[in-house]
């Protein structure tokens, strides 16, 4: 006897094979993963031409942007949908072109890119790495930066994620990016057209010798630059005027007495030390703290100096002065350290100190204007950079302040020993900075920061109105962000330099 559709009553049940099950939870995948596809595409606005994606692209389509990115998923193709009028000619990558719309499925790796041409206007579409850092950008207005140069590696967990320098453009795109194993930092364009950055190796500034690379845009490593006798730090890097490089060190010192500022009587800090090294690889010049900054010129800091001592060796090593930017001026170099509040400007010739911005008084301390009178002007400030009007930028960190950080310009009248303070920006969604962080005043009056212990990234009218903004997630943020005018960087370049890193099987 049987039971249609059920079980012989005089045998056991029988289940189906782990196998089956496996196989048809498979099938159920991908057919939802199908159905999810068709809706994703069929979501977009269907414009009169426009192309849409599963994995959705990023930004959503406009017919002014001209370059997108897909997390492409890995083992799976990319849908690509490109809806035009009938007559209108489409062509993607190098399939032959068709005559109205045209959907394909296109195997892409990471980094891989393919380019949608419909009529006369040309897209770009590259996949993402999986482990490429999780953004988001917005667009307020028109920013006046072309490119912002950065490295979300800091403050995030050791991965994947953490080990990306990149370029996005305008629209919060990443049209260029290389994954470096270890933690990128500090990049910027260099003047001969390349690109360099160093590494934040995750270990005590005063034993991370790790020089700086210098790349072409195809990943190809032209040199490395790195301090004489001393390991390389890695907060700066400026080339001067005549081609050599600037460059920081941390070097240890024995038998320092802490002990009036409640530490060891007989300790081991470390000097800041900058130097001028030839493209050969020669020390042309240096300037060690040591001979120049007292002790006494870090007692604002100290508290925090002696409760995170370096470990080095099994034994405490005080960083009592860190420096942390450079800045190439005439015969003379521009100088901030962190633990002493305070931008020094140095003379090359005579390693003399010819003026200190901010900190505890000295006999060289400008007078100060604009600011408050009990102000020491910065807390823990980084980047400082001259414009051509001679004004001083500065990220001041404000560290230790209830007040949050600020983009700030003063103007220096030497021979008067004056500093007067003459624009200053912040942004409501920064509120803590502290470290790292840079402020870059563009030519057309914008500025653009990285807000330093904190994932934003921000382009500001000078009255403080947000133009443009990235937001890194997962508790990463840019040392620093290195914005790019119009003509310093082609995109041509860029989409060359990774389809070198990138390239297609044709």
């Amino acid at each position: 006897m049987s039971v249609r559709g059920g079980t012989r009553p005089d045998r056991p049940t029988r289940h189906p094979s782990a196998e089956v099950r496996l196989n048809l939870l498979k099938t159920l995948l991908s057919l939802f993963v199908c159905a999810a596809t068709a809706l994703a595409i069929a979501a977009t606005p269907a414009a009169a031409e426009s192309i849409a994606a599963y994995p959705p692209l990023f930004p959503h389509f406009d017919a002014g942007v001209h370059d997108y990115v897909s997390r492409c998923e890995k083992g799976r193709p990319l849908i690509l949908a490109v809806h035009a009028r009938h007559g209108t000619r489409v062509r993607i990558g190098t399939r032959k072109p068709v005559m109205g719309p045209a959907k394909v499925r296109l195997r892409l790796s990471a980094g891989q890119g393919m380019a949608a041409k419909l009529g006369s206007a040309t897209y770009h579409v590259r996949c993402l790495p999986t482990g490429f850092p999780k953004f988001t950008a917005e667009r307020h207005g028109t920013p006046q930066a072309s490119w912002y140069l950065v490295t979300p590696t800091v403050g995030g967990p050791n991965d994947d994620g953490a080990q990306y320098v990149a370029v996005f453009d305008a629209n919060g795109v990443p049209v260029w990016w290389m994954h470096s194993p270890n933690r990128p930092q500090d990049a910027k364009l260099l003047p001969d057209g390349n690109i360099a950055w160093s590494a934040f190796t995750l270990t005590p500034y005063v034993t991370s010798s790790q020089p700086y690379e210098e790349h072409r845009f195809d990943g190809t490593l032209v040199r490395t630059i790195a301090t004489v006798g001393t390991d390389t730090d890695s907060h700066d890097l400026q080339v001067m005027p005549n081609g050599d490089y600037l460059l920081e060190s941390y070097v240890p010192r024995d038998g320092v007495d802490l002990s009036p500022y409640g530490g060891p009587a007989d300790a081991t800090v470390v000097d800041s030390e900058v130097q001028e090294v030839s493209p050969a690889g020669k020390l042309v010049w240096s300037w060690n703290s040591k001979d120049h900054v007292a002790l006494s010129e870090s007692k604002p800091f100290m508290k925090a100096i002696l409760a995170q001592p370096r470990v080095v060796s099994g034994r405490n090593v005080y960083d009592i002065t860190h420096v942390n930017g450079m800045e190439p001026d005439g015969d003379s170099v521009l100088i901030s350290m962190r633990h002493t509040d305070a931008i020094y400007k140095v003379s090359r010739a005579t390693g003399a100190i010819e003026w200190k911005l901010g900190g505890t008084q000295t006999p060289s301390s400008l007078s100060v204007t604009g600011e408050p009178g009990d102000s020491l002007v910065f807390s823990g400030q980084h980047d400082p950079r001259l414009l051509p009007d001679r004004t001083l930028t500065v990220h001041d960190n404000r560290t230790g302040t209830e007040l949050g950080p600020r983009a700030v310009r003063f103007r220096i009248d030497a021979a008067a020993h004056t500093a007067t303070q003459i624009e200053q920006v912040t942004d409501p969604d920064a509120r803590l900075s502290l470290c790292c962080g840079s402020a870059r005043k563009l030519s057309g009056g914008d500025w653009v920061m990285s807000w330093g212990y904190s994932g934003l990234v921000t382009e500001l009218t000078p009255s403080g109105q947000r133009v443009f903004a990235l937001r890194f997630a997962d508790k990463l943020f840019s040392y620093r962000a290195a914005p790019l005018e119009p003509g310093e960087l082609s995109v041509r370049r860029l989409r060359a330099g990774m389809d070198a890193m990138h390239p297609r099987n044709r």
